[in-house]
């Protein structure tokens, strides 16, 4: 008898978790990205500002440089914020999607006829982001902690 309601009520239970809808990562925030350059100078430590808003499917948002070190940069004023007064404008966040725990973005950085289109892709897990920078000379791994939640 015991066996008898045993499977039904295991059915039931079943049926319900499976039913349940799985609670979606929000991308939104304010995200600090880091990443390392190989260049003719040595490694070349980058930060990027990126705020993101999800809404469902869709990544919008903008992005903005910031600081740079590695050797050789202090002396060419590499490690000044890039947010600062005078500085360069916010990037427009392009192609943006969230599907899973996959986030894909893209940047395009530069000025007229020298614009380089980089394409982040990675790993949502709650307040981290690793992944891949995939750009015109190379891939690049990179990592995001969340500095705050977009309301």
């Amino acid at each position: 008898m015991k066996t008898r309601l045993a499977t039904p009520t295991f059915l039931l239970f079943a049926s319900a978790v499976l039913a349940s809808p799985v609670q979606a990562q929000d991308a939104s925030g304010e995200w600090e990205v880091k990443w390392e350059n190989e260049t003719p100078r040595g490694v070349v430590a980058r930060t990027m500002l990126v705020t993101l808003e999800q809404s469902g499917a869709t990544l919008t948002g903008s992005a903005q440089p910031q600081a740079r070190s590695g050797r050789g940069q202090a002396e060419r004023g590499g490690d000044r914020p890039g947010n600062r007064e005078g500085g360069p404008p916010p990037i427009e966040v392009a192609d943006g999607t969230v599907e899973g725990g996959r986030v894909t973005f893209s940047l395009s950085l530069g000025r007229g006829d020298r614009t380089m289109t980089q394409t982040f892709t990675g790993r949502l897990d709650g307040n981290r982001i690793t992944g891949t920078i995939s750009t015109p000379r190379g891939d690049v791994p990179f990592t995001a902690e969340r500095k705050s939640r977009e309301s």
